[in-house]
């Protein structure tokens, strides 16, 4: 070889270096703000659960660079997913597996098993259960590489559900069945999410006393209202006292309500009115506040849906409404509840293979297209899944941090909760706290009670500040929540030190 050529080749490798190095180098300059934003929007997301700023603070690093990592994009859809906008979530979780490089921050291997699981979520959300389950797939391939043996409960569960949905109900009692031995054995809405799971499938498959028993052992696992489950299970099975007693009664007026008091006025208000109901037909119409029925003072939504399913349909009964302010008396005539009870979105899947004959029509039901999806929290914690109708309320976790507080200095008392009212369909609902702070015992301080807005059906975590007294030795921080009569109940030791 020439010395001309030497040159060359040397000439050309010192020159790739340098456009390597380059390349680098711009990618450093350039990395660092892009990763504090980034790391910004993961704090936001999984320590302050600030959904709002960490979209904001991430799709600022978009509008800037609309090739940004597919770190940036998978932070984003998580916070887009806890905000419940599944649509725009699924769009983020889709770029996140298709964007970024080496230097602008690829996903990682578990961040990768973790967009597909939530990516499957979110399509299960939209109703778009085969893409959900194709998520999920991959989700579980990729969990094979992160977890080891052991496959994702969390995308077994969710393909679970999106296969009853579909109605391959034999695969979707193999995932549940799967999934299952692999629950932390402290996830106990998990735990409660596949057994529930696991009774409708059967119930599909006409394995009725399996189902019943899958609806005892979610019971079991967590402390929820199965009376739903057993009413829509019977109902199915043609049991109709036994699932009318469930249900809570026979009659139905075709509404959805939440307690009012204002101004000295308390009632029940109408949120939604559901076509062609008695509601609908007397009527009433959203907004409108029940106070009396049949002379008798409403107290509150559980009063008037209690005395409505109490009466037997085809009663009439007089209403006494507020709309906008003035006085209206309305006649309302208790429509049946099994109508209603058919059309649970829940059971569409099972009616399809076994229709229900309503007492008023010698027609079996129809089967029900829609199928409304159910509502998971995150892929690690997926929420308890039902129509309105019951209230749950657990506390997973009470914690002070720090544990040992300094005399005089506030501390903070972090809860971990799990909220959901099936009966209101609000994003977000209210869960009352009250607190004491107890010695040996004896309560030394007891605060006012604290009102929070909570997501509706999605484990959250809420904090209350105290400031600590300045006598040193133990304590313990007793936590009340409630939740439309429901409660839970935890307490915590901590030292002043």
């Amino acid at each position: 070889m020439t010395l001309h050529s030497k040159i060359s080749i040397a000439s050309v490798r010192f020159l790739l270096l340098l456009f390597c190095a380059g390349l680098i180098l711009s990618g450093c300059m350039h990395a660092p703000a892009l990763d504090d934003g980034v790391m910004l929007g993961k704090h936001l997301v999984e320590k302050e659960k600030d959904y709002d700023r960490a979209i904001q603070e991430l799709e600022k690093i978009i509008a800037r660079n609309p090739k940004a990592s597919g770190l940036t994009w998978y932070w984003l859809g998580r916070a887009r997913f806890h905000k419940g906008l599944y649509p725009q979530a699924t769009e983020a979780f889709e770029r996140s597996l298709v964007e970024g490089n080496v230097i602008t921050g690829s996903i990682s291997r578990v961040e990768k098993e973790g967009a597909y699981n939530f990516l499957g979520w979110s399509y299960y959300h939209s109703a778009e259960y085969q893409k959900a389950i194709q998520a999920f797939d991959n989700s579980i391939e990729w969990s094979r590489y992160t977890l080891g043996p052991k496959i994702h409960w969390s995308s077994l569960c969710g393909r679970g559900w999106s296969r009853y949905f579909t109605g391959d109900f034999q695969t979707a009692l193999n995932d549940f069945n799967q999934a299952l031995p692999l629950f932390p054995p402290n996830n106990t809405a998990m735990i409660n999410f596949c057994h529930r799971g696991l009774a409708f499938v059967n119930l599909a498959l006409s394995n009725d006393d399996a189902a019943l028993a899958s609806v005892d052992k979610a019971h079991a696992s967590q402390n929820y209202d199965q009376n739903f489950d057993l009413a829509l299970i019977y109902l199915v099975r043609g049991q109709k006292e036994k699932a009318f007693e469930h249900w809570g009664g026979a009659g139905s007026a075709g509404v959805l309500v939440e307690d009012y008091q204002e101004g000295g006025v308390a009632g029940a208000k109408i949120v939604e009115i559901e076509s062609d109901g008695a509601a609908e037909a007397a009527g009433l119409t959203p907004g409108d506040i029940v106070k009396s029925m049949d002379g008798q003072l409403i107290a509150g939504a559980r009063d008037f849906a209690a005395r409505i399913s109490g009466s037997v349909p085809g009663k009439s009964v007089r209403i006494d409404i507020l709309r906008n302010g003035s006085p209206l008396q309305k006649t309302l005539t208790v429509g049946s509840a099994e109508a209603r009870m058919a059309k649970q979105p829940l059971i569409a899947p099972v009616v399809k293979v076994r229709p229900i004959t309503l007492a008023s029509s010698a027609e079996p039901l129809p089967p029900q297209e829609e199928l409304p999806p159910v509502q998971p929290d995150q892929p690690s914690v997926p929420e308890t899944m039902s129509p309105p109708l019951a209230t749950v309320l657990s506390m997973d976790a009470v914690s002070v941090i720090p544990q040992e507080v300094p005399a005089g200095e506030s501390f903070q008392v972090r809860i971990d909760l799990y909220a959901e009212n099936q009966k209101n369909p609000a994003p977000k609902i209210t869960v009352t706290l009250h607190c004491a702070v107890s010695k040996d015992g004896k309560i030394l301080k007891q605060f006012d009670p604290e009102r929070f807005k909570v997501p509706n059906g999605e484990a959250e975590t809420i904090t209350k500040t105290i400031r600590a007294g300045k006598t040193r030795g133990d304590y313990a921080v007793g936590i009340r929540l409630e939740l439309e009569g429901k409660k839970a109940e935890r307490s915590v030791t901590f030292s002043i030190k």
